[in-house]
């Protein structure tokens, strides 16, 4: 679980699981939270009944630490959700069996973790899972995998469609693309290839993470057996800003041209960007986006992908301080 100024929810997502806490261990990654936020996580640490243990970054990737049910493990800074991930997953993935990349911005009942890894076991996927709803409306469902569309993109799967199947009682579908929201992965799989692509500072780790299953013929899927409820947006900045919208989707849209580097080869790499990025600003424009907007996206978006292979800190940081956007 990663935490960045966001203790509050950290605090309520571990009451959640304080229900069934003999089943996992939890690994907390603050990224270089405001001092009061870290602070207040620090307190209700001190004042729970949780087993815990505070270190810092460097000294848990260097030293062995002996295991508690919470340890908290402070960054200097900022490493974004790949990174600080992969940085905890390294050091601990040859000490279990499955490891479950949770937002800390969720509320997990009793039983969820317990039947995700029952349908590890029974199913043996690489990585699944479960029934996302949102925790405003618990009904209303937020994410529960979908599948890669041709010409690359993904399709969730439908509120009516889950529905339907929990009705049946079925309780597991397969799927092609999974959320990173809660995220359980086969250890033998990051022990031998790693856990998240680290080319991108915000965004599109799982996309890649599940196109590189895909690539490899492994399964994933989705816990119908399961539910947990995530509190949408709460950690993200949203404005109504119309330049913050348009830098946003400048990221997000790089990232995907970006990362198809990897899994095409040159010519057909730049034969596939002209007809996405034709086929991003048609969509854009019937949904309302202006005519200049739409011309300036579509110039950002070759910039970028033309002159970086990656959209780490510094291409991220570059892109939403962009003076042409404004």
């Amino acid at each position: 679980m990663l935490n960045w100024n966001g203790s509050q929810d950290t605090i309520e997502c571990l009451d959640s699981l304080s229900v069934s806490k003999c089943l996992y261990d939890i690994y907390i990654l603050d990224n270089a939270s405001k001092p009061e936020q870290l602070s207040e996580l620090e307190s209700y640490l001190n004042k729970s009944d949780w087993r815990f243990s505070i270190c810092s970054l460097t000294g848990f990737t260097a030293d062995k630490t002996e295991k508690t049910e919470i340890t908290l493990i402070k960054s200097e800074k900022n490493l974004g959700f790949a990174v600080g991930n992969n940085r905890v997953a390294e050091k601990i993935g040859k000490d279990y069996k499955y490891l479950l990349l949770l937002n800390n911005d969720t509320v997990v009942p009793e039983n969820s973790i317990k039947n995700m890894l029952e349908a590890m076991g029974r199913y043996k996927p690489t990585a699944l899972t479960c029934d996302i709803r949102y925790n405003y409306d618990r009904s209303v469902l937020w994410n529960a995998g979908g599948n890669f569309k041709w010409y690359g993109d993904r399709k969730y799967f439908s509120q009516k469609k889950i529905d339907k199947l929990e009705k049946k009682n079925i309780k597991y579908i397969k799927a092609q693309f999974v959320t990173g929201c809660a995220l359980m992965v086969d250890c033998n799989y990051i022990n031998g290839y790693g856990l998240l692509t680290e080319k991108f500072f915000h965004g599109e780790e799982d996309y890649n993470f599940c196109y590189r299953l895909k690539k490899k013929k492994l399964r994933v899927g989705v816990d119908l057996t399961s539910r947990i409820y995530h509190k949408v947006g709460q950690s993200i900045n949203r404005s109504d800003d119309n330049a913050k919208k348009l830098k946003s989707n400048i990221v997000h849209y790089t990232n995907r041209v970006i990362d198809y580097k990897e899994f095409y080869g040159r010519l057909r790499w730049r034969l596939w960007r002209i007809f996405y990025i034709n086929l991003v600003i048609l969509k854009r424009r019937l949904s309302g986006l202006d005519k200049g907007a739409a011309k300036l996206l579509k110039r950002k978006i070759y910039f970028y992908s033309n002159n970086f292979d990656n959209v780490k800190w510094d291409v991220f940081s570059e892109i939403m301080n962009d003076p042409d956007i404004c």
